[in-house]
């Protein structure tokens, strides 16, 4: 298998298993808050709020984003959209938004962003994520 091939195909498979264990945290946090276990719960938010953000620095960086087909684009979106809401449920949505915050809405933006600097332009040389993975529209 092409090298280029292989590491997006690990990338993805980072990013979808971060995204999985943060919710997996920030469920177990709203569950611990809820049964007034406050220090036991705050730590595992303070565990998805953490892998929230691995996520969203390495999509910051167009060597990464540049990589993700639409599909896995919309796919990482939908996961970050649903991570912030269970951490909002779990009532820690002030402090960790505000980390948040500072960042681009989505990861297409992200992508948006990386082309205007013409990171793609540097990476389109490349060839494209597996099929399994690739826009299939």
């Amino acid at each position: 298998m092409d090298a280029f091939l292989e590491t997006d195909r690990l990338r993805f498979e980072f990013l979808t298993a971060e995204l999985e264990l943060s919710l997996t945290f920030a469920r177990f946090a709203r569950f611990q808050l809820d049964n007034g276990q406050q220090e036991h719960g705050q730590r595992l938010l303070d565990n998805a709020a953490k892998g929230c953000e691995v996520v969203r620095n390495l999509l910051a960086d167009p060597r990464h984003s540049i990589r993700l087909s639409d599909d896995q684009v919309h796919y990482v979106d939908q996961k970050l959209g649903h991570l912030r809401e269970e951490i909002a449920a779990a009532g820690k949505a002030s402090a960790i938004a505000g980390r948040l915050g500072e960042r681009p809405a989505s990861v297409s933006d992200l992508r948006q962003k990386n082309a205007k600097r013409g990171a793609a332009a540097e990476f389109a040389r490349r060839p494209h994520a597996p099929a399994e993975l690739a826009d299939h529209g």
